[in-house]
């Protein structure tokens, strides 16, 4: 199954207003998944029960909550909702809202629709709402009201990065950076070096995100967050050829900052080696490319003669750039869930042993047995220890064609303190 038709699916597992009418909230996704032609949201559940166990595995049983607040994920700030809030009516205000802007996504392919659904409904949703308490609100909309500190939105998100096939979970943390930071801060000697330097990693990042979401989605990458970035917005535009809810002029201000890390974490859809390494080839070539389009355009810019003894000279001159790490670590092992044994290289005795307590106090306690989801801390604990591993170990590449040039250089040093190239001993 496609990306998007995966995503559509999942998308509209939980509707938008659930908060305000928790009983009859799978009745309601139905109809708003019908009013943008998308079928069998049920095969949603599963990811739907992962992701809610990565952000609420502690709910006790039979707890119930009316929607009365929203609660900072962070801190202790909290909203208290006004009682003139009348739940029926902004349900009833978001359900025609959703006529009015589906009938613009009936006729798009699944693609374009799944793209234009992340990016634009909620700008669409806050933009035709009459309701200004409503219209404050739905950017905020919890999806649980018993821990209401996680919107409705972010919940949307991870539900449809986790990939199920037939109820059995397929899914590894890619954690991937690119580099060298220190030596672009080291040797920037003005203010526009640095931000060359920051462009050029973020730019760089970026190229390696868009693989990533050409296979497995926008919401795939979990860090950073690509909802309105303004690298993102540009590929839909220029690539995906999608009117993106925004401002091209505003866009264009923006597009040179560099807005995204040399870093990103992805949960991608699929355990097998080979696809993952796959994958990261993929991405390794696609920066390549853009590495060499970029060398063409200086070439072309500062008009220098168009022959591959210069191109060459560059490309050697970057050939330790970038410094590309990264790591991945499956879900399923052997076909079933990682469990908190599998991962004992990575902690101590004492860690594993609270995390198995924790654990086993959660699976007698909690609404729901815990899942996968439930170790999604130590998961990625357990990947950023793996990159850091992986960075201390150096490596280098054997440049066979300065060998003799090497070799001259070292001559020479004898000879000048004394040694004739007779007594160099080879």
């Amino acid at each position: 199954m496609s990306w998007y038709e995966d995503f559509l699916k999942k998308f509209f597992h939980d509707p938008i207003d659930k908060p305000f009418d928790i009983p009859s909230h799978e009745q309601r996704a139905k109809e708003y998944a019908g009013l943008f032609n998308i079928a069998e949201i049920e095969e949603g559940k599963y990811s739907d029960q992962i992701a809610s166990c990565m952000e609420r595995s502690l709910l006790p049983k039979g707890i119930k909550q009316d929607f009365n607040e929203i609660r900072h994920p962070l801190c202790e700030g909290e909203i208290k909702l006004d009682t003139t809030i009348n739940n029926q009516e902004c349900m009833k205000e978001i359900s025609n809202l959703l006529k009015e802007i589906s009938e613009y996504f009936i006729n798009l392919f699944h693609e374009q629709k799944a793209f234009l659904i992340w990016r634009n409904l909620l700008e669409e949703l806050i933009e035709k709402v009459s309701n200004k308490d409503l219209k404050k609100l739905i950017p905020i909309l919890p999806a649980d009201t018993r821990t209401p500190d996680h919107s409705i939105w972010e919940h949307l998100k991870v539900t449809t990065a986790i990939k199920v096939y037939e109820s059995y979970q397929n899914n590894s943390l890619l954690l991937f950076t690119i580099g060298p930071v220190q030596s672009f801060i080291s040797q920037a000697r003005k203010a526009q070096d640095f931000y060359m330097g920051s462009f050029i990693l973020s730019y760089l990042t970026f190229i390696a995100i868009r693989k990533v979401v050409e296979q497995y989605g926008p919401t795939s990458i979990i860090y950073p967050d690509l909802y309105k970035q303004p690298l993102m917005d540009w590929y839909l535009k220029k690539d995906e050829k999608l009117d993106i809810k925004c401002d091209d002029s505003e866009l264009k201000d923006i597009i040179t900052l560099p807005t995204i890390p040399n870093r990103f974490v992805g949960i991608i859809g699929t355990t097998n080696k080979d696809r993952i390494y796959s994958l990261v080839n993929e991405i390794k070539e696609e920066i390549r490319k853009e590495i060499e389009s970029a060398i063409d355009n200086i070439i072309k810019e500062l008009d220098l003669p168009q022959n591959e003894k210069i191109k060459s000279a560059i490309i050697n001159q970057l050939s330790d750039f970038p410094q590309i790490y990264w790591v991945a670590i499956p879900w399923r092992i052997s076909e079933k869930d990682v469990q908190i044994e599998d991962l004992k290289d990575f902690f101590t005795d004492e860690k594993i042993k609270y995390w198995q307590e924790f654990y086993n106090f959660a699976k007698e306690n909690a609404e729901h047995s815990p899942n996968i989801g439930f170790l999604y801390q130590l998961l990625y604990t357990a990947v950023e220890k793996s990159l850091g591993a992986r960075k201390n170990l150096r490596e280098f590449n054997q440049l066979k064609k300065q060998e003799e040039n090497v070799l001259y250089v070292v001559k020479k040093m004898f000879c000048f303190i004394g040694l004739t190239e007779n007594q160099f001993l080879y």
